[in-house]
């Protein structure tokens, strides 16, 4: 058995990879609600949840690092 990646895209993955992309920009028009709500609190919480995303963008990346296999993070125990 082979740990390679396919080279290929199905129709499922293409649809997933594109609500991906239109579900996950959604944050960004939120911005000026938070700010004309919280005001300059609402600075203060988009930078903590920036840095928790941050985070948690590093563990990901040590964790898919530590299995240098097809899958990465899915194959972590």
């Amino acid at each position: 058995m082979t740990s390679q990646f396919k080279k290929q895209l199905s129709l499922m993955d293409l649809t997933f990879i594109g609500l991906g992309a239109i579900f996950g920009s959604g944050w960004l028009f939120s911005a000026s609600h938070v700010a004309s709500q919280a005001g300059p609190a609402g600075i203060l919480s988009w930078i903590i949840g920036g840095f928790a995303v941050l985070i948690l963008g590093i563990i990901y990346c040590e964790l898919g690092a530590a299995l240098p296999r097809a899958g990465g993070i899915i194959r972590y125990p």
